[in-house]
């Protein structure tokens, strides 16, 4: 089948407490659908056929827009200006100690509660090149030095990649660390397991945290325990282990390689979806919603180890602890960042 150009249709979603509407923009390549609204620039919807040809939800959300809107949930968020927990909710830039938000048991997480996934962002654009949304970041916004321009692309590649783009910048030194958290469960939305999964990461080490999830700046490997997924590995063989925290996974990959290159790879032998996961950033956070109980879209439930997040970033707290690439950057220069979901496409001959 030829490639189709990506088409994007706009349709109010919601409105705020504030009287402002939210908008939905659906993105569709005749292979691939995403929806995204710009209440949070989250990913609302993402859709692929699987081995029947049937399209499949493979992310989880909501029906509407207040159900984002009361914030339970980090379905399809994008995390900033630092996703993941900084130690003690300060960390020291240029000699100077900045204090943030101690919302995770005296850390931060996700760069506190006012984060950027609980905002509205101006659509830029919304086209057949892909959807754009920025936000304005002021000079303290959560705690953090700058005022900052933070933009975001959305769009669907040729090759039937969810391909999220990141730029950002601010008029001081300042940290960037930004990630989507997207939940995925390939059998599709109604799914409450993960069982049927294959997971692959390319990865040698995971951080060393204190067991609150705070990377202490050392490395462990993974080699000859439940953490290394160097080659293609059944879930349903290590989620639930007492060896694993609640069961499950909420740890920090440093990825092999350097660019925007393969790290990872997820399929699902009930649905056949599979995907691949490019990245260019050093990092990756494996998440099986370990504590996750939530009612999302078709009012199904979601609970523990029923779906799976692979947000791709710095290790978090990198901006001062370890040796690790620096989620630091200088007064003017730019963050910028790429990431692909890219669907494998298994069944070409599949027609919707």
């Amino acid at each position: 089948m030829g490639q189709i150009q990506m088409e994007v249709v706009t349709r109010k979603f919601g409105t705020t407490s504030d009287g402002k509407e939210i908008h939905l923009h659906s993105m569709w390549n005749g292979r691939v659908q995403m929806d995204v609204i710009d209440y949070g620039a989250r990913i609302v919807r993402i859709c692929a056929p699987d081995m029947d040809g049937s399209i499949t939800d493979v992310a989880l959300g909501y029906d509407n827009a207040d159900d984002y809107l009361a914030n339970r949930t980090s379905f399809g968020a994008l995390m900033g200006r630092h996703a993941g927990r900084i130690d003690g909710a300060r960390f020291v830039l240029n000699g100077e100690e900045f204090q943030l938000e101690a919302n995770n048991n005296g850390n931060n997480l996700h760069s506190g509660k006012d984060r950027y996934s609980r905002r509205m962002w101006e659509t830029v654009s919304a086209d057949e090149d892909g959807v754009v949304l920025r936000i304005q970041s002021p000079d303290g916004d959560q705690g953090f030095p700058g005022n900052a321009v933070v933009t975001v692309k959305y769009s669907i590649t040729d090759d039937n990649g969810i391909r999220i783009e990141y730029d950002a910048c601010s008029d001081k030194d300042t940290v960037f660390n930004m990630t989507n958290h997207t939940y995925f469960n390939l059998d599709g939305e109604e799914s409450d397991s993960l069982k049927d999964h294959v997971l692959q990461i390319d990865s040698d080490h995971i951080t060393e945290d204190r067991g609150d999830g705070v990377p202490t700046g050392g490395i462990v490997s993974v080699k000859d325990t439940l953490y290394d997924f160097n080659v293609p590995s059944d879930l349903a063989n290590r989620l639930g282990s007492d060896e694993l925290s609640n069961g499950g996974y909420d740890n920090t990959y440093l990825l092999k390689g350097e660019g925007f290159r393969k790290v990872a790879y997820l399929e699902s032998k009930k649905s056949g979806i599979s995907l691949d996961v490019y990245t260019d950033m050093p990092a990756m956070v494996l998440y099986t919603a370990n504590t996750l109980s939530e009612t999302g879209r078709y009012g199904a439930h979601h609970g523990p180890l029923s779906s799976i997040c692979l947000e791709t970033q710095y290790v978090p707290g990198s901006i001062d602890k370890g040796d690790f690439d620096r989620c630091v950057f200088k007064a003017g220069e730019h963050f910028h960042s790429v990431t692909e979901y890219r669907f494998r496409d298994t069944y070409p001959d599949i027609e919707w």
